[in-house]
């Protein structure tokens, strides 16, 4: 907000004296304003960049202020219907119309009054097609804007806004609500900050005492829903927890005025008088702050490859991560190709490949040989290669790859990872995310280093998930079973044999475990279970009997049926 400084020649329009400048005190610049011929045209460096081209500014004695106080408090009351406030309004708060002295007729700028104790003291302009300020007396040391206003009124609820605008806007909503009711009033106890939200503090210790003694119980804030208004609340809520209120703006509205534009005045009266609520802080949240969240019906996830996963799991859901694991060898890598292609093929979303155990090439032609069920990363596979090529063609922008060329030491560093992650996620729009492994990254640390790496970034994974809105496949390792056969011979896999499982059955809602016999005989070494472990939200868990398709590649859903069972599954003693 400036001080007034002088009338200079407008090169614009040729007005003699029409450029008003004014210097903002805070940014230590001066502005201008043409009021004449211009139309309030907002003149960046009315002196130019010659600095000795400024005058030295003038320090007004009491009586010009007073005096110039007076000459506002003279001008007409606002007459007239204005960002949706009628005249009614503007007459009751005592605005008044600033009208052009050079052609007499057109009114430029409103002026609100600020008292101090009951006594006028200046005047705050706001031009009325420009977004430009101007004070007039000691605006800044005065009492709140329609202080005076709300002592006289009184009530349980003192509402404050940034600005006057809001103010005024605030307290029509409220009486424009309550037409017609029996217990209606016809005014509302609302102030404005004097200097915005960064002046609540003064605000409030210069005026919470006279607001006790007057009965006031709470105070109440509707601030912009900016950062500066959302800073401005905590603040408020510090320095009075016992008192402090907070209104939720109408959907759409970033202030009270604007809320009043935009026909939703009943919404925020009904906000201000009955659903005004102490702000949220750190561990503590209310029904109503999740309001709209909560009246979503959850939702689908997107399908699995096998439809019986899909059925226990609801589907693949974004913001959520998965810890898949298996034995060393058994086909865990199968299920990111069988998930990419899926996902590709079934719901068009694109999926960035981490697979740190295989090639680039490889990575392309297993996931163009699930899309065509032909085992394209075979050496002895018959195929047209033209099909093959033009399926690698689809998959532009759609398998996004790894880069670990030059990484000799094959040291994965996860920062990077996550780094790479954010960018295809922002250029490409990626939606899922396939990490096979999680162990590969910490197989250089010891046991104990190795668990609490991934306790922490499962945490961070989950973390990004929910953050970019997406959904993240982790594949793991499994630590030996205590007793009996391994892994490799088809144990069952447990949540707790994952390598970091603590972290893991922390972190992530959904855990699925791919156990085989790969040492099965009479084929039997291509029956699997795919199984979910660990269904945080759903509970639904299972087996799921899948078999992989040497001649196709593919790792499908079969009720295959093994006179021998002990051949796929080690029993649980």
């Amino acid at each position: 907000m400036g001080q007034c400084v002088e009338k200079i020649a407008c090169e614009e329009c040729g007005s003699s004296d029409g450029l008003q400048t004014f210097f903002d005190e805070v940014k230590e610049k001066y502005y201008g304003i043409c009021f004449a011929g211009c139309g309030q045209r907002f003149v960046k460096d009315p002196y130019g960049t010659d600095p000795d081209a400024a005058p030295d500014i003038v320090i007004k004695t009491p009586e010009e202020i007073r005096e110039e106080i007076q000459e506002v408090k003279s001008c007409l009351v606002y007459d007239e219907d204005f960002r949706g406030i009628p005249k009614s309004q503007w007459k009751q708060w005592s605005v008044r119309l600033l009208i052009s002295e050079y052609d007499g007729k057109t009114p430029y700028a409103v002026a609100f009054p600020y008292s101090d104790e009951g006594e006028l003291v200046g005047w705050k302009c706001a031009t009325i097609k420009k977004k430009a300020f101007w004070a007039i007396g000691a605006t800044k040391s005065a009492d709140p804007f329609g202080f005076e206003r709300a002592m006289k009124l009184g009530g349980k609820s003192l509402y404050i806004t940034e600005g006057e605008y809001d103010a005024i806007a605030a307290d029509y909503c409220l009486v424009k609500a309550q037409e017609g009711k029996k217990f209606a009033r016809p005014a509302y106890p609302v102030i404005s900050l004097p200097s915005g939200a960064g002046s609540v503090t003064q605000t409030l210790k210069k005026i919470l005492e006279r607001v006790k003694s007057r009965g006031f119980k709470e105070i109440v804030f509707l601030m912009d829903g900016d950062e500066a208004g959302q800073e401005a609340e905590k603040v408020a809520h510090k320095l009075l927890p016992n008192m402090m209120k907070r209104v939720q703006m109408p959907t759409g509205c970033k202030d009270a005025n604007d809320a009043l534009k935009n026909g939703k005045y009943m919404e925020l009266a009904t906000n201000m008088l009955w659903n005004a609520h102490k702000p949220p802080i750190k561990g503590v949240i209310q029904v109503n702050d999740i309001l709209g969240r909560i009246s979503e019906k959850p939702t689908m996830g997107l399908s699995y490859p096998w439809d019986a996963i899909t059925e226990l799991t609801y589907g693949q859901r974004f913001g959520e991560c998965s810890a898949i694991g298996g034995g060393t060898g058994c086909g865990k890598t199968v299920i990111a190709h069988e998930l990419a292609a899926h996902n590709f093929r079934e719901h068009g979303e694109s999926t960035f490949m981490i697979l740190l155990e295989e090639s680039n090439p490889d990575t392309i032609r297993n996931v163009a040989g699930k899309i065509d069920s032909i085992p394209y990363h075979k050496p002895d596979a018959e195929y047209d290669f033209d099909q093959f090529m033009a399926t690698v063609s689809t998959l532009q922008n759609k398998i996004l790859l790894w880069d670990d060329e030059g990484n000799t030491q094959q040291r994965f560093e996860i920062d990077e990872i996550i780094s790479a992650i954010r960018f295809n996620v922002a250029e490409y729009g990626t939606k899922f995310v396939a990490l096979d492994n999680m162990t590969r990254i910490v197989d250089h640390l010891s046991a104990s280093d190795a668990n609490e790496f991934i306790n922490k970034y499962a945490s961070e994974l989950e973390g990004l998930s929910t953050e970019l809105g997406i959904h993240i496949d982790v594949f793991s390792h499994l630590n030996a079973p205590k007793f009996g056969a391994s892994h490799e011979e088809g144990a069952e896999v447990v949540p707790s044999q994952f390598t970091g499982s603590k972290g893991m059955m922390r972190s992530f809602p959904v855990m699925m475990g791919f156990q085989r016999n790969k040492y099965a005989p009479d084929g039997a070494a291509s029956y699997s279970y795919t199984s979910v472990l660990k269904n945080r939200k759903f509970g639904g868990e299972g087996k799921v009997k899948t078999q992989y398709n040497q001649g196709t590649g593919r790792l499908l859903q079969n009720e295959w049926d093994w006179n021998n069972d002990s051949l796929v599954i080690e029993k649980k003693k």
